[in-house]
């Protein structure tokens, strides 16, 4: 009886994992076989052959050993760091450590890339090494890279991003990073590769050598290549035999195929093994605690497949449902990668190939038919970890449709995880590319160079256009089923309804992510755009929708990778889903603003983290004085978001900068108001939203949020975040009757009033004695550790290596709120006690909004070679230069003692020191002292701003200054502060 052992051994670049089969159970023998397996896409799809050969050869009396070289497949390290003398090393200790133990003989079967790997090992072992076979063997390592490359090629079919091999080749040998189906390639590996040549390759005289190589029909032979290399073999080695194999290009083929006549004809090749016993396993097995390999049964057969533990246990975990013709470790390893980052999220993963797949045992089914399979790895996952009580299943393309079609027969599934969904009919996918493939083609100024250089096959495109169109005509439906499955019923339903159908049916939660570089995924999204019960559908609560513009059907890159990793994780805490809303918001990307839109931005993002999915209404870019694409990134690609037409009356509706000031009441976007609440209403009639959020300061934008909740009914929430009214604010006149009218109509109207101070609160239930004072909430600023994440990563090497202390203040600097002359004045006193120096100190005012109001006080006081008005920038280079600064300021009069400016929160994340000039009774002033700052002065007090200043600096210079710890930080991230927004939205439905 054959046994399959997956384990991990140990080899000098570290563990990598690895198959054993052996004749008799718990019994290894002194005659092993070694496979040498393929690399990347062609491992993925030889696999299942490989598995069955060795199984074959270990009924013969051998042992058989599939290793997956470092970087690759299941094994640890990182491919970036791989080379071929690595992998070479980890051979020759897997090979030694068989001859220590008492193995005789050690015989090669090498797989494509493989075939470039076994000569230089039967040379360091002649004695061990008495047979070689070969499979299709690779003949030159830089034709193998080549076609490598063009993966990555052939990926960007539908992308803007064009590039040619060369170019990639040429990028890799300058160590640019380049990525290719998830495996970025070192220079070393590439240059090592490409002086790889079977044909120069030497072999002990005594080895023999089997080359088998598949062929279409009987009459085709050999390659002409191939042929003169086995001539060369020939007159050198003892024994060498050549054969062509009737069969698929099993390595090259677009599904799974077998190899029957391979397989048998390589069992021949090797006869039967007359070994003997040995008393152990003679690898070195290594204790790999994180990743555990397995084996569990299924209907007779043995599956084979892999949990990722956390270091804490969990009560949910992950199963990653295999598709397509790959086996576990699932398209160029994304698998392996995305479930270790995923546990090291705290998630435990399980990854298994079923029945037919991989390293499983029994004949191939299709994805319609693997359900007993699943439940198995549901079984044997919660048997290994005790404390899962529920588990997500995750799937891309085929496996998707699986684990939708699985989801409503099993209670222990929670969640579905659904990465291009595969919908494939004849007419879907010619419809997908004619509109996504061939319209971009023509279109394509690249297109009609090649065209007139001669360079396209006219006669094939247009052949396989009329075929894409002939086939859209006949509106067929294909299941999806292949030969290998059961017969599928002639009348069953379009594979599109049937997905529609499982999904209505099940409960769970369900992430589904369209690639926007994949024809797959452009199916799914017209099958769903054409049927309006599938819209439907997947507009409840219950669904969630991603979308990653660039990315291709794999997810192949690191960035891409990492992304779905954060939307399954997020997906994965969340809180049920909870409803819908409607975000009204003047201030979102592109508007260029310092830090006014980072709130809308923040909840547009995390909402659904919480279980609210959320659309924004927003004006269109025209409305904006200044726009900046650099935070339409941070946008969800998933996120609906509408821009209403909106005019700004001083530069649109103006006749030589003069116009009618009833047209800029109560601001200047005064015309947005009627596009906007057309645009919110389709939008309601559209989502069904359970409720309205708006937000100021722009005025409009409550009155936007006021007609929508007239009109439809639905709660509201309105943010004013700061007052909108004061003693003072807005000066008398038309505005601030304005600004009472609106005020008083939002108040009376809206659900909830939120606010971000606690004098602001206060302020306004005792303006408004007759409401419930909880009507008005308490929800301050934060900070979005995700973008400063990113600016962390990017900061500069040589931070902090000026020998000038820099200090900033990043932000408008109002000439009321936040009058800097007494400051100024401070330091010009510093600076003639030679306190500070323009050699020693700097200072940067960013974006004050009044450079030119400050710029003539700064000069006449001879303190303009050690203060910088410095221009606006963008958000993330603002962020860096707050993280790298030696001090940071903050200004805010008396006369605002019931706000506090946004950046503030920032400053806390950028861990920097603070000193702050405003009132110490401010609510300001409160906050820092709450998260333990000290250097607070009062902003018109000139002689203590000297004092204070010159305190700070030193304590700046000796590293004595205060830095909040993270635990008093971590409360003001804006992911944790939209949960109380989510909250608050539950509580509007009650």
């Amino acid at each position: 009886m054959v046994t399959q052992t997956p384990l991990f051994l140990d080899v000098p670049s570290g563990q990598i994992f690895a198959t054993i089969f052996t004749p008799q159970q718990a019994t290894c023998t002194d005659h092993w076989v070694i496979c040498l397996p393929p690399f990347a896409e062609e491992m993925n799809k030889s696999r299942k052959i490989i598995r069955d050969q060795a199984e074959r050869l270990s009924q013969q009396g051998y042992s058989v050993l599939i290793p997956d070289l470092q970087g690759t497949g299941d094994s640890v390290g990182d491919f970036s760091n791989s080379s071929i003398q690595q992998w070479q090393d980890d051979l020759k200790a897997l090979i030694t450590a068989l001859k220590v133990n008492g193995v005789k003989q050690v015989d090669i079967l090498a797989v494509r890339m493989g075939a470039l790997l076994a000569p230089p090992l039967a040379m360091s072992f002649p004695d061990l090494v008495k047979r070689i076979v070969l499979w299709q063997p690779a003949l030159s390592g830089e034709q193998l890279m080549t076609q490598f490359l063009r993966i990555r090629v052939a990926a960007n079919m539908l992308s803007d991003q064009k590039e040619t091999v060369k170019e990639l080749r040429a990028a890799i040998l300058e160590d640019k990073e380049v990525e290719v189906a998830g495996y970025r390639v070192p220079k070393a590996f590439l240059s090592q590769l490409d002086e790889m040549k079977l044909s120069t390759m030497e072999l002990p005289h005594s080895t023999h050598i089997g080359w088998f190589e598949v062929v279409s029909s009987a009459e085709k032979g050999l390659l002409l290549p191939s042929k003169k290399v086995i001539e060369n073999w020939t007159s050198t080695q003892e024994s060498v035999k050549a054969d062509a194999v009737v069969g698929e290009p099993f390595w090259a083929a677009q599904e799974l195929v077998t190899a029957e006549a391979l397989i048998e004809r390589t069992c021949v090749e090797f006869g039967t093994s007359e070994s003997a016993l040995l008393d152990a396993m003679p690898v070195n097995v290594a204790n790999n605690e994180q990743e555990r390999p397995l084996t569990f049964d299924c209907a007779g057969q043995r599956l084979v497949g892999v949990i990722h533990t956390p270091s804490v246990p969990a009560e949910q975990g992950v199963v990653v449902v295999v598709g397509g013709p790959q086996y576990r470790v699932g398209s160029h390893r994304q698998f392996v990668l995305l479930a270790r980052d995923l546990t090291a999220a705290g998630i435990p993963v399980m990854r298994f190939d079923y029945r037919g797949m991989g390293d499983a045992a029994g004949e191939l089914r299709g994805f319609e038919y693997i359900e007993d399979d699943i439940a198995a790895a549901i079984d044997s996952f919660m048997e290994a970890c005790p404390t899962l009580k529920k588990v997500a299943l995750w799937g891309l393309c085929d496996a998707a449709t699986a684990a939708a079609f699985y989801a409503p027969k099993d209670d222990r599934v929670d969640g579905l995880i659904m990465l291009n969904p595969w919908v494939r009919s004849e007419a879907g996918e010619a419809q997908a590319y004619l509109k996504h493939y061939y319209l971009q083609r023509f279109t394509s100024k690249d297109f009609w160079q090649k065209l007139l250089s001669g360079d396209v096959k006219v006669g094939a495109s247009i052949k396989s256009l009329m075929q894409k169109v002939r086939s859209v005509s006949k509106r067929s439906d294909v299941s999806g089923a292949s030969d290998q499955e059961p017969q599928v019923q002639t009348d069953a339903a379009p594979l599109a309804v049937r997905l529609e159908q499982a999904l209505d049916q099940a409960t769970q939660n369900t992430l589904i992510v369209c690639s926007g570089n994949d024809l797959t995924a452009k199916e799914f999204e017209a099958a769903v755009d054409s049927s309006g019960s599938f819209r439907t559908l997947l507009s409840k609560p219950q669904f969630m929708r991603q979308k990653l513009a660039s990315a291709d059907h794999t997810f192949s890159s690191q960035a891409w990778r990492a992304q779905v990793q954060n939307w399954t994780s997020g997906f994965l805490q969340r809180k049920p889903a909870a409803g819908k809303a409607l975000l009204v918001a003047y201030h979102y990307p592109p508007v260029k603003v310092s830090s006014g839109l980072q709130r809308s931005l923040a909840f547009s993002t995390y909402l659904s983290d919480h279980g609210w999915d959320c659309s924004v209404l927003s004006a269109a870019p025209c409305a904006y004085e200044q726009t900046s694409a650099d935070q339409l990134k941070d946008i969800p690609a998933s996120l609906k978001v509408t821009r209403a037409l909106g005019f700004d009356t001083r530069r649109h509706l103006s006749f030589k900068g003069r116009y009618l000031e009833v047209m800029a009441l109560p601001d200047r976007w005064i015309s947005w108001l009627p596009f906007a609440v057309v645009a919110g209403l389709w939008r309601i009639w559209r989502d069904k939203p359970s409720v309205i959020w708006s937000t100021y300061p722009i005025a409009t934008a409550h009155l936007i949020g006021l007609a929508l909740s007239k009109l439809t009914g639905l709660p509201w929430v309105a943010d004013f975040r700061d007052s909108m009214t004061e003693e003072t604010y807005p000066a008398p006149g038309p505005k601030r009757r304005w600004f009472l009218r609106i005020e008083q109509w939002v108040i009376n109207r809206c659900t909830y009033a939120v606010f971000t101070t606690p004098s602001a609160v206060k302020m306004y239930q005792e303006r408004y004695p007759h409401l419930p004072a909880e009507q008005f909430v308490l929800l301050p600023n934060g900070y979005n550790e995700a973008i400063i994440k990113q600016v962390e990563e990017q900061l500069s090497s040589s931070a902090g290596t000026s020998s000038k202390r820099r200090y900033v203040h990043s932000g408008v600097l109002y000439p009321s709120e936040r009058d800097p002359q007494c400051f100024f004045k401070a330091i010009a006193k510093l600076k003639r006690e030679q306190v500070i120096s323009a050699d020693d100190t700097e200072i940067v005012l960013r974006a004050t909004g009044h450079d030119e109001l400050f710029a003539p006080m700064i000069e006449s006081l001879d303190i303009d070679d050690i203060i910088t008005l410095a221009p606006s920038v963008d958000y993330r280079l603002a962020l860096a230069e707050m993280m790298e600064a030696d001090g940071l300021l903050i200004f805010q009069a008396a006369n605002c003692n019931h706000q506090i400016p946004a950046k503030v929160y920032e400053y806390f994340r950028a861990r920097r020191p603070i000193c702050a000039l405003t009132d110490p009774a401010g609510d300001t002033a409160t906050l820092l002292k709450e998260a333990g700052y000290q250097a607070i002065y009062p902003l018109d007090d000139e002689d203590e701003i000297y004092t204070g200043l010159a305190k700070f600096f030193d304590e700046v210079e000796c590293n004595e200054a205060y830095i909040a710890n993270p635990e008093v930080v971590g409360q003001y991230s804006r992911q944790s502060l939209t949960g109380d927004l989510a909250a608050l939205f539950s509580r509007c439905m009650k």
